[in-house]
């Protein structure tokens, strides 16, 4: 009989006749199985045994979370180890393709973490490994997909978010400015991680601060310095992963510029630290994101300044700047 049932039937008892019931009921439970679960605690004191029992639930929540970076962290040394897409002994032929199960499975566990502070910075560590396996899936062969956040259904953006959320919860100050920074320019450096971070920023001050911290560790990769010391970091190197890191603490900083209404300082900050070696490439790049923001007579100051120092904008520009000439607004897209 299920317990719906039985509620369903019991309600129409009397007190007497309940009673009864529990005191026949007693007589037939075996002793052992009596002391395992407290059957006489429980008839003591009811209230007290319910509270004792959602104490004991709380504890376990707790050790869940001990057993839950145990297979976290397993997993991890398993994935960079090769074990979910070559043959090996440790982690079966049918299983190695459940691998984006496991991640979104941890991910949803860590997400519920909301405890004490030692809690919360445990789910936001392995958070953040996790986050970086998955980018590190991306430049190298461990997993069936060579893109990982699309096989957990999700984006990097919104893992990344998950990440850098839980670290300003904290505050938005120099360190969860820097860790958020980090992470975004050690691992898979992507602009579409910047507004990540800008959504965060809201002071003036914030913005400041970050614009500092994006030179502070834009002179680190440059030094040949590592910001995390991830494993991506520290097994993919070269000067295109180099630059990408550093591009992205420009376009931040860049950013920063913008909705600070330093539209004049953002360009040129752009112009200076941006790393291309072809400079018609960086004019495009720039007039790229000053079209994004719908910054026209930014646009077309830029423009011409890079025809008067000599740089042959394509095609594609020069028929932008026809039409912003005409029209005198942009065009509703970029090409």
């Amino acid at each position: 009989m299920l317990i719906k049932e039985v509620r369903s039937i019991i309600k129409n008892y009397s007190e007497e006749e309940l009673r009864i019931l529990i005191a026949e009921m007693y007589k037939v439970i075996p002793k052992k199985v009596k002391q395992e679960k407290n059957i006489d605690k429980m008839i003591e004191d009811i209230n007290n045994f319910m509270r004792s029992r959602k104490r004991v639930t709380r504890q376990k929540e707790s050790i869940d979370l001990e057993s839950l970076k145990y297979e976290i962290e397993e997993f991890i040394d398993y994935s960079y180890k090769q074990y979910y897409f070559a043959p090996n002994s440790y982690v079966h032929k049918s299983e190695r393709s459940k691998w984006r199960f496991k991640v979104s499975k941890f991910i949803k566990e860590l997400e519920k973490v909301n405890g004490n502070a030692e809690d919360n910075a445990t789910a936001t560590e392995l958070l953040e490994k996790l986050y970086e396996v998955l980018c590190y899936g991306y430049y190298y062969v461990i997993f069936s997909s060579n893109e990982p956040f699309r096989s957990i259904r999700m984006s990097q953006s919104e893992v990344f978010d998950m990440v850098i959320r839980r670290k300003f919860a904290d505050g938005i100050n120099k360190e969860s400015i820097t860790y958020a920074l980090k992470l975004m320019a050690a691992n898979k450096p992507d602009s579409n991680l910047i507004p990540e971070i800008l959504k965060y920023l809201k002071t003036p001050d914030s913005k400041q601060l970050a614009i500092e911290q994006c030179n502070f560790l834009k002179q680190i990769i440059k030094d040949g310095g590592l910001l995390t010391g991830s494993k991506l970091e520290q097994t993919h190197s070269g000067e295109y992963i180099t630059s990408s890191r550093i591009n992205v603490l420009v376009e931040m900083a860049f950013y920063c510029y913008l909705e600070l209404s330093e539209h004049k300082t953002a360009c040129e900050y752009f112009k200076n630290n941006y790393e291309e070696s072809d400079s018609e490439v960086r004019l495009y790049v720039l007039l790229l994101l000053l079209f994004t923001n719908g910054l026209k007579d930014c646009w077309v100051y830029e423009y011409e300044k890079a025809v008067e120092e000599g740089i042959k904008p394509r095609k594609r520009l020069t028929d932008m700047y026809s039409y912003i000439l005409e029209n005198n607004k942009l065009p509703d897209f970029m090409f």
